[in-house]
């Protein structure tokens, strides 16, 4: 029977584990598949503190494991979280955590993966909250922290989110940490002239490193002077190479292959 399980580890030693509650099996997310549920909200005792650890999911719910390990006597959540970051998702995530704090009279430590892993990205962004619900301490976002409180009794303090910001951040975040887990460190890019291999072509520098990205501007039948000078101007103002291939002469090749097939069609 497999579990996903938070271990607590001392001196090399696995002092306790708990096993998460609630498998989200929905969007993204199989965990049934490979999971079984677990059925205690266990409490480890620090320094004569009483902590409840509990797994990303669990946070969610209205009667979960926080209200248990509270029941119990806890002192301070920890939720160990694989959150998956989209636009707004972190305003969501703070405004769930700061009412759990508050309406259990109990700090709440959310510590979130970062890093990205194929088609998923992990922002990081954990958080402090104390028993009034009011954020007192938080992590980088898309780049990893260590945070250190002294007390939960700090002053709150403010979250603003710039989205287009969070938006890119993820973005290079996610590029590359997928060239790096796949073995590779460069990237070739077909660059138009146009916005959007222009985007991209920023992400990748700003990922990879202006060394590791190649560009090809690809002139063909429907490319403008424009479109090529700006491909140009773009290139040399990130630092990048480039080399233009003509494609009229493939593209004319395709249509004197093609056209005897799909005579007629429209």
């Amino acid at each position: 029977m497999l579990h996903n399980t938070a271990c607590l580890i001392q001196n090399c030693k696995i002092l306790g584990k708990v096993y998460k509650v609630h498998l989200p099996n929905y969007d993204i997310f199989d965990e049934k598949r490979y999971f079984s549920s677990g059925k205690e909200s266990p409490l480890f005792e620090i320094e004569g503190e009483k902590i409840g650890v509990n797994i990303c999911e669990d946070i969610w719910f209205e009667r979960g494991p926080i209200e248990e390990q509270v029941k119990k006597g806890a002192n301070l959540i920890i939720n160990i979280s694989a959150s998956p970051f989209y636009a707004g998702k972190r305003e969501i995530r703070r405004t769930i955590i700061s009412q759990k704090a508050a309406r259990n009279r109990i700090p709440i430590i959310f510590v979130n993966m970062v890093g990205g892993q194929d088609d998923l990205i992990f922002d990081g962004s954990s958080y402090v909250f104390n028993k009034e619900g009011k954020l007192i301490a938080k992590g980088e976002s898309f780049k990893e922290d260590f945070i250190v409180i002294d007390s939960f009794e700090g002053k709150e303090i403010p979250c603003v989110e710039n989205t287009v910001k969070n938006v890119l951040d993820a973005l290079v975040l996610g590029t590359r940490d997928y060239v790096k887990k796949n073995g590779f460190n460069k990237a070739v890019i077909g660059l138009s002239g146009g916005i959007d291999s222009a985007l991209t072509t920023v992400i990748a520098c700003e990922a990879l490193g202006s060394n590791n990205v190649l560009a090809l501007l690809l002139p063909g039948p429907y490319s403008t002077k424009g479109s090529l000078d700006d491909a140009v101007k773009l290139s040399n103002n990130l630092g990048i190479e480039y080399r233009v291939i003509d494609i009229n002469k493939i593209y004319q090749a395709y249509i004197d292959t093609l056209n005897e097939h799909f005579k007629g069609l429209k």
